[in-house]
């Protein structure tokens, strides 16, 4: 059965509130969420505002929250071929053994560079 290497990465949206919005004050803000990033405010006067965010999604990609393996069928990759390619350590500058040659890998597990449950933890009430 294939397998498959799930990182996640710390992701983050800034949303600009307007001054007159106090979103922890419980007589102005019945319940307020982050939706398709989309703020959705629901006010006790039985409006529902929306705020989106102020700029582009933030998120570095340079190191994930590494690591869990599963099997590939879990996110319905199973019949999906691995993409990879073999590093040529020489052009990457990367110091060989002592007699010169190189360690050869071959990659046998797909990498998913996913934001899972992006929205998880975003939901207030």
């Amino acid at each position: 059965m294939s397998k498959v290497l799930v990182v996640r990465y710390d992701a983050q949206e800034i949303y600009i509130v307007p001054e007159w919005l106090d979103l922890e004050d419980k007589n102005q803000v019945e319940d307020y969420y982050v939706k398709w990033s989309i703020l959705h405010a629901f006010l006790t006067d039985g409006r529902h505002i929306t705020i989106k965010p102020n700029g582009e999604l933030d998120f570095d990609t340079k190191y994930g929250e590494c690591c869990e393996i599963n099997d590939a069928d879990e996110h319905g990759l199973e019949d999906e071929e691995p993409v990879w390619e073999e590093v040529d350590e020489k052009k990457q500058g990367l110091n060989a053994d002592a007699d010169g040659t190189f360690i050869k890998q071959t990659a046998e597990i797909v990498v998913c560079n996913a934001l899972c449950s992006i929205g998880s933890g975003l939901y207030k009430s």
